[in-house]
Formats: structure tokens, C-alpha cells, sequence
């Protein structure tokens, strides 16, 4: 089987701490012998960009104009480096700062950090990026299974501003991840209550596990064709707010990942309680779960590496109230108990020119939406989806 570009994106994830990473792409400059005491010197530049198209029907009962039309969802730049010195056989220690930044809408920066690594063990990160709240949450935008991430994403906290330690042992057996930080988004100036966000992370891989490289792998490039699946369990807790007005919240986050040859499974369960201080304000429950799977059309020649079936089944309950009974605002209201299902079919391939750096993939979804308090309306999605990246 030929080296695929998703087996080749699985490759430099691998040698990576944390996956493809919230900063990927392709090394531009790269020295050895650097100056300054350091072996080598790795500079890495990319970036992607997804276009899009979406159908949603208009539901003039209940005031939905639903959507149609084309869209960029999608601009990213991203650069990052690396610098390595030895300290002995299979043990390096490594400096790497990283930057990446949003320009659809508007200039947005997502990854701002600096992080020094000794071997795979210790990673200490400090800076803003992700918050190891959810795998799915924690996965590239450049390597979900879906054009989007499931509605689960949307209830934990994602670019957060403060400090991890992280690492792994064998050959990613288990992982772990421990931070603090600011708790009130990205890009934000400062902790306006002096209350942090605490998050943990732990994913054990009893086979070895490529860590977070892609929700959809390709076999093997070249076999044996060794399955891998992965256990994991991520809490968060966060008080945000003015003194007196603080909302508390904590989180509790379950996955499973499993690939072997051509098949990819992975599922998430969240369970979250929001408490407010204000007794005024009605406290309430989340919860959300999703389970997808990504597979190449097996024993096909050519399909086996491009085409690949995909598929999501996924539950989510943003507001449950506790103690009291509020009522929706109408079929529309986003606190409405969501069901889905969706069903795609993906291309991924390369650039003709560009087979080292190139990575394209088309994808072809469509979703079916329940709403499961009893205030339906027609909200079905289709969406074809581009995503271009080097």
C-alpha cells in the first residue's frame, strides 16, 4: 500500500507530543548543529483553508430561514519551531513555540504558547491552547472526522489562556494531562475573580496508541496491521464571574477510541453541573454523547486509501434545570434537547504538485436533526465540504 497522506500526517504526529497538534505543518527550515547549544533547529509553516457549502431548509412556522449559500468556515496560519539538544541516547530536550491564527471572520488568534519537553514524559506549556477537556476537542480542525466536531465540543471550554504539564509513556500507553488556567476563553486580558480552571486528563492504550493523530486513520503503510484502542477520562471544574455573580461548573468526560485497519471508532460521554452563586438564578445539569465512525472502502484498490463512509449518531442537553421547571422559548431555542444523525462520504487525497505538503479532502454530509422536547421543526443539513491544507 502506498504512503498515504493521512498515513503521512499520522507519521509526524507520532513524533510529536501531542498529535498533529494545535500548530501543524510543513518544516521550512532545518538545521543541524544550531547554534546556542542546541542539535538541531526545525521551523515549520502552514496553514489550511475550508470552503463550504450548506443547505438548510426554511421553517417559516416556526421562524427558522434556514441557510443557503457558500461560505469560507475556515482560514488558519500557522507557525511553529523547534529547537532539540540531546542529553542522552533517546532523550532530547526540546523548546517549541508555537502561533496559529484565525482569519475567518477576522483575525483571531487560537495557539499562542511556548513549550519545553523532556523526551515524552514531561511537557510543560504555558501560554494559550487548548484545554485537555475533550479528545474530539483536543483533535486539529485539520483532522476531524466531520466537517464539524460533535455538539458535545460546544459544552466543555476549548482555547483557554494558562499552564500544562503533560506527557506520555511507552509507546503512548498512558497519557496524561494537568493544567490550570484563567478559565475565561481566549484572547481574553486577564482572571477577573482569581479562580482558575482545573483540568486533568489521563488515556490509557493498553496495545500503544498514535495518540490524537486523526479521528479517521488509513492502515498501516506497510503491516502488520496491529489494532489499537484507547481509554480515556478528562474533569474539569471553573468559576467564572464577578465576585457574586460566579457560575461553577464541573465536568466529567469519558472516550473510547479504536482503529484497526480500515475502520476508526470513537465516542465521548459528558456529564456537567452548573452552579450559580446568585440563588436567584436556576442552576442546571449538561450532558451529551456522540458515537462516529470513519471507514476506508476495504480491499478496493485506490478506494482503500481516498474513499472512506462516515457516520455519527449523537445526543446533547445543554439545560436541564434543577429544582424548577423553565419553559422553551419556542422550537428554536438552542436549550432544546438535540438528537442526530449524519452520513457522509469523504475523498482524501493530495495536490497533483504537491504530494509531500498537500493535503485535500472533499466530504459530501448529510444530517437528520430531532428535537426531542416535543418542539420539532425542519432543520436536516446538507453540507459539502472542502478542506485544503500544507
Amino acid at each position: 500500500m502506498t504512503r498515504t497522506p493521512l498515513a503521512l500526517a499520522l507519521a509526524v504526529a507520532a513524533a510529536s507530543h501531542l498529535g498533529p497538534g494545535e500548530v501543524s505543518g510543513a518544516e521550512i527550515v532545518s538545521v543541524d548543529a544550531a547554534k546556542g547549544g542546541f542539535d538541531h533547529l526545525g521551523v515549520r509553516l502552514g496553514g489550511f483553508l475550508q470552503p463550504r457549502f450548506t443547505l438548510v431548509p426554511e421553517d417559516e412556522a416556526v421562524g427558522s430561514a434556514g441557510e443557503l449559500g457558500f461560505e469560507v468556515k475556515r482560514v488558519r496560519f500557522e507557525l511553529g519551531a523547534t529547537l532539540k539538544k540531546e542529553l542522552r541516547p533517546g532523550v532530547d530536550l526540546t523548546i517549541s513555540p508555537a502561533m496559529s491564527v484565525e482569519l475567518m471572520p477576522e483575525p483571531k488568534l487560537k495557539d499562542g504558547y511556548v513549550e519545553v519537553g523532556l523526551g515524552p514524559w514531561v511537557h510543560l506549556r504555558g501560554g494559550q491552547f487548548k484545554a485537555a477537556t475533550s479528545r474530539t476537542v483536543l483533535t486539529s480542525d485539520r483532522a476531524i472526522l466531520f466537517p464539524e466536531r460533535a455538539m458535545l465540543s460546544q459544552l466543555v471550554p476549548d482555547y483557554e489562556i494558562g499552564a500544562q504539564v503533560a506527557g506520555s509513556f511507552g509507546k503512548r500507553h498512558v497519557e496524561y494531562a494537568l493544567g490550570a488556567f484563567n478559565g475565561e476563553g481566549s484572547n481574553r486580558i486577564s482572571n477577573v475573580n482569581r479562580k482558575m480552571l482545573w483540568v486533568g486528563r489521563v488515556a490509557v492504550s493498553p496495545l500503544g496508541a498514535p495518540g490524537r493523530a486523526s479521528e479517521l486513520m488509513a492502515p498501516a503503510p506497510a503491516g502488520p496491521h496491529r489494532p489499537t484502542f484507547t481509554l480515556g477520562y478528562a474533569v474539569h471544574a471553573n468559576v467564572e464571574g464577578e465576585p457574586g455573580e460566579e457560575e461553577a461548573s464541573m465536568g466529567h468526560d469519558v472516550e473510547a477510541f479504536l482503529h484497526w485497519r480500515w475502520f476508526t471508532l470513537q465516542g465521548e460521554f459528558l456529564w456537567k453541573v452548573v452552579d450559580f452563586e446568585d440563588q436567584a438564578i436556576t442552576d442546571y445539569r449538561q450532558s451529551a454523547w456522540y458515537a462516529q465512525m470513519g471507514m476506508f472502502l476495504p480491499a478496493v484498490p485506490w478506494a482503500q486509501e481516498h474513499l472512506a463512509l462516515l457516520f455519527r449518531a449523537e445526543q446533547a442537553d445543554a439545560y436541564v434545570p434543577v429544582g424548577s421547571d423553565v419553559p422553551l422559548a419556542g422550537a428554536t431555542d438552542p436549550h432544546q434537547a438535540q438528537r442526530a444523525f449524519g452520513f457522509g462520504i469523504g475523498y482524501y487525497g493530495s495536490l497533483p504538485l504537491f504530494k509531500a505538503v498537500g493535503d485535500l479532502r472533499l466530504q459530501a454530509v448529510y444530517t437528520v436533526r430531532q428535537e426531542l422536547e416535543d418542539q420539532p421543526y425542519d432543520n436536516d443539513e446538507f453540507v459539502i465540504a472542502g478542506h485544503l491544507a500544507i
